[in-house]
């Protein structure tokens, strides 16, 4: 066994690449990843093709813990993993949870980031609590333990009542702290429910006269997203796009290059309706080669267009 092992817990929960489900008596072999752990690798490979039905060498997990003093340091980060941390840490040894294993070794800890911990009751209580006794509890932690707190219990926000708060572990301290201060319990309520009518007119209130860049791993994750925005933004603001092409459930080269070959580069309008954006800086750069032309030789009435059709030309080529 290992006296030392340091690693990471999967989106499934997997340690190493002992999945779901996997014997927790086996030890070192080579496996073949599932779908989920090939999805989650992809952006690594290239890809969910260079990924899928793809075999790995994994440590199992009767290695891992056979050294019942090993030292054993599993990481986490982001709210992704929040679940399948709590999943590991709260609920009981189970093949379907793997890290759940670690529970046998009392030298085995998690860190954490606070994203991946938010589902650990006592620790997120513990937070607040200290965080309330030094009097350093920001008003958006306030506001999120208040909407978790009628979320759970089915009532609107300006609807909580004292007992509300004194019969939950988390909201407890924040109305000690917030009534310690000669506060009524009606004005955070009412200003939870403000902040959150602002947050939802703020979605709603959509910009205009500004640069905007519209980014997406695929190519219609921004019609998906913000579809019904789409008219007003594009047509009040000077937009730009960028689409990742590498990693899982992406744009891949290839449909890129077929969308770009539908384009006619014989037809003035083709160009101008999907290329213009990316030609203005080179018609801007063209103007100024024309007029510095220009000086050196008035008599050239050609000169203009030739040099603008000469520098689209080298652009769409290298687009292309």
């Amino acid at each position: 066994g290992y006296g030392f092992f340091l690693g990471g817990i999967g989106h499934d929960g997997h340690i190493a690449f002992n999945f779901r489900g996997c014997d927790p008596n086996k030890g070192t072999r080579l496996v073949t990843l599932n779908y989920e752990t090939a999805a989650q690798s992809a952006g690594d490979f290239g890809g969910i093709t260079n990924t899928r039905n793809k075999t790995a060498v994994t440590v199992g997990l009767s290695t891992i813990v056979f050294n019942k003093n090993a030292r054993i340091i599993i990481m986490a980060a982001g709210e992704k993993k929040a679940k399948r941390v709590k999943e590991a840490i709260m609920m009981p040894p189970h093949a379907l949870r793997p890290s759940s294993v670690l529970h046998e070794i009392a030298g085995a800890r998690f860190y954490l980031t606070s994203g991946a911990s938010i589902y650990l009751t006592d620790r997120r209580t513990e937070d607040i609590e200290i965080k309330c006794e030094r009097g350093d509890i920001s008003l958006l932690h306030m506001y999120h333990t208040v909407v978790v707190l009628a979320l759970s219990l089915n009532k609107r926000v300006v609807h909580l009542c004292a007992t509300d708060f004194l019969n939950d572990s988390q909201a407890f301290p924040i109305y000690c702290y917030w009534t310690k201060h000669s506060r009524p319990l009606t004005e955070l309520t009412q200003n939870v429910e403000k902040f959150i009518i602002r947050l939802i007119e703020r979605g709603v209130s959509c910009p205009a006269n500004i640069r905007i860049l519209h980014t997406s791993p695929h190519h219609d994750d921004i019609m998906l997203a913000y579809h019904e925005l789409m008219h007003f933004l594009f047509t009040y603001n000077q937009n730009y796009f960028a689409y990742v092409t590498s990693g899982f459930n992406s744009c891949p080269d290839q449909y890129v290059m077929r969308v770009l070959q539908r384009v006619d580069l014989s037809s003035t309008k083709d160009v101008e309706y999907y290329l213009q954006s990316l030609l203005d800086i080179d018609d801007e750069e063209a103007k100024e080669e024309e007029e510095e032309e220009e000086i050196k030789n008035d008599d050239n009435d050609c000169l203009a267009p030739k040099t603008v059709q000469k520098t689209r030309k080298m652009t769409l080529e290298k687009i292309l």
